[in-house]
């Protein structure tokens, strides 16, 4: 609405117009984001060639392209998973990631990877500001809890205010 009005002040009130714009514009730019990183979490998933842990880093390397977070992977599973495990646990490290650059204002995160016989474990670290006490989980981390419940995984969510938080995800593969 404030753009419809913008448009038609825009020969009578320049100015006022100018105004409007500048004020709607970052508004605009963060839905266009949020439009862009939500097309891509639907997005079909699909194994590119080379090992689970190949394509995972190969994943998390483009989300940081992407979003221009400071993301270090560390480690390996070594482990070949089931598709639907795979998915998952990519599906849970991508909302993990996007909730570091949306909310966290963290410097540095690290994804680290292990894997031991048939369980993999995977923790995301960021170095941000944590949740807050009073924090409640919005529909990202119930989905996150849910994609790794649903293939008989855990996660666990670690936080302190100022003090970062960890995802750490458990599943048998």
């Amino acid at each position: 609405l404030r753009l419809e009005l913008a448009g038609k002040l825009i020969r009578r009130d320049p100015d006022r117009a100018a105004e409007i714009l500048q004020e709607e514009t970052p508004g605009l730019r963060e839905a266009w984001k949020e439009g862009r990183d939500l097309a891509f979490h639907l997005k079909p998933w699909y194994r590119e060639s080379g090992t689970f842990d190949e394509n995972l880093s190969r994943q998390i390397v483009r989300f940081a392209d992407r979003s221009g977070i400071n993301i270090s992977v560390d480690g390996a599973t070594g482990l070949d998973p089931q598709p639907e495990v795979e998915l998952a646990v990519l599906r849970v490290i991508q909302e993990a990631l996007t909730n570091v650059m949306r909310h966290s204002r963290a410097n540095h995160t690290i994804v680290r990877m292990d894997g031991n016989e048939k369980r993999l474990s995977i923790e995301i670290v960021d170095d941000g500001t944590g949740l807050s006490a009073d924090h409640r989980d919005g529909f990202g981390m119930q989905a996150m809890h849910e994609r790794i419940c649903n293939v008989g995984g855990s996660l666990e969510i670690i936080s302190k205010p100022e003090k970062g938080t960890t995802i750490r995800i458990t599943v048998d593969c």
